[in-house]
């Protein structure tokens, strides 16, 4: 094969992994920036919407519902809350913007840990959302 021909096939094959790169690139920043789009919307539904409602569950129902509230180390906002109600223990967290939602239950002597789907992203974040969770809490018991 002629050697100009051959400079022309490496040349091409160069910029085509060039072009792949560029597209992975472009591709991991979009995604970074999706994440960091769905974790501000995480820790502002959490402050303006689930810490209040859990306040006024607070100062509603007394010592029999009790609540915290984890921050992000780097920015301080909220990125989780633990609250317990009729011998339950609520966890709701974010990572990356993802919503997780565990729930840990005393029905028997071997408490059950059970992932809650109804409660998985940020519009998810609602004090009606919230509510019925502990609505469910207090009549499984």
């Amino acid at each position: 094969m002629d050697p100009k021909k051959l400079a022309q096939l490496l040349a091409d094959k160069e910029a085509k992994e060039q072009a792949q790169k560029n597209a992975e690139k472009t591709a991991a920043i979009g995604a970074a920036a999706d994440r960091a789009t769905r974790q501000r919307a995480v820790e502002d539904a959490l402050q303006n919407s689930v810490l209040p409602y859990l306040e006024d569950v607070k100062q509603t129902i007394g010592q029999k519902f009790t609540y915290g509230v984890s921050h992000d180390a780097n920015t301080m906002k909220p990125a989780g809350v633990v609250f317990s109600i009729a011998g339950s223990k609520v966890k709701i967290e974010s990572r990356f913007g993802d919503v997780s939602t565990t729930i840990e239950q005393k029905l028997s002597a071997r408490p059950t840990l059970t992932l809650h789907q109804d409660i998985s992203t940020a519009s998810d974040l609602t004090p009606d959302k919230i509510g019925a969770l502990i609505e469910s809490l207090i009549t499984s018991g």
